[in-house]
């Protein structure tokens, strides 16, 4: 296993069909315009953006169950948990420079 391996009990080997999934997206997304979020990476895991996880509705119609927020929390009352949403935060910093393996 590689340091990241080591560090959440994961291999490469575990993290490599997520890690092309996501490649292969960006890469088909590099030549279009902007795509619409959340986009679905792979057939059980959508990558949003802040807009997107604020649109309740719009997950619960995608069929999503749970959100986890690798940045800050909402600023209003969470909204996931009256419509059966599960939902975690990290609290990283929202900035390309924080490093989100600390």
């Amino acid at each position: 296993p590689s340091a990241r391996g080591q560090q959440d009990g994961m291999t490469d080997e575990q993290f490599g069909p997520w890690l092309d999934a996501v490649d292969e997206r960006m890469r088909s997304e590099l030549d279009c315009e902007e795509p619409e979020l959340p986009v679905k990476i792979m057939p059980h895991l959508y990558l949003g953006d802040a807009i997107a996880a604020e649109d309740v509705e719009g997950l619960k119609a995608l069929g999503i169950t749970h959100v986890l927020n690798a940045a800050h929390e909402l600023e209003c009352a969470s909204p996931y948990a009256a419509l059966g949403i599960k939902h975690h935060v990290l609290g990283g910093e929202d900035a390309r420079e924080y490093d989100m393996a600390q």
